[in-house]
């Protein structure tokens, strides 16, 4: 099966420099459709994933957050590689740091765009329910990336799958 982005759409989409070597990206892109599984539920996510066709505008929206989300992801594999001699960093030709804050900018930055667009997909999930009857269906009490279980300000928010969703 062919995935929903590939690497040119994480660099389209992102602005990400064409020299960043793709398989520094592939970890990055395996993270965010496994993260789109959670959104979707299995059931959802076997039907965009084997019919994409079908769900062109639910495929637009995914395809930004997919791009910002493998982005974020790859970024530990873009700043520093494992050697046999260690772990470095890699400027041009040369071996340069790169700042905690630099880095940390960056990695916040692909974040923030990225949680931006989950919104956005699970904003028009919500809103259109009629079309995709199977968003809310939960099959054998699988992990779900929703409103309630999703990250914000850098602290997850999960409950236990016998937890009542109620906050009140």
């Amino acid at each position: 099966m062919p995935d929903l982005i590939t690497i040119t759409d994480v660099r389209e989409i992102t602005g990400l420099n064409s020299l960043v070597e793709e398989r520094k990206l592939k970890a990055g892109i395996e993270d965010a459709h496994r993260a789109m599984k959670k959104v979707l539920g299995l059931t959802g996510y076997a039907l965009v994933y084997a019919t994409p066709g079908n769900f062109i505008v639910l495929v637009l929206l995914l395809k930004p957050w997919l791009a910002w989300s493998a982005r974020e992801m790859a970024m530990p594999e873009m700043l520093a590689e494992a050697d046999r001699g260690g772990i470095f960093k890699k400027g041009g030709q040369d071996y340069t740091p790169v700042s905690a804050r630099d880095y940390a900018m960056l990695t916040n930055a692909a974040r923030g765009r990225a949680e931006s667009r989950l919104e956005d997909v699970i904003h028009h999930l919500i809103n259109n329910a009629s079309t995709y009857t199977w968003y809310g269906i939960n099959v054998d009490g699988e992990e779900r990336i929703n409103n309630n279980t999703k990250v914000a300000g850098g602290i997850s928010f999960r409950r236990a799958t016998g937890q009542d969703p109620y906050r009140g």
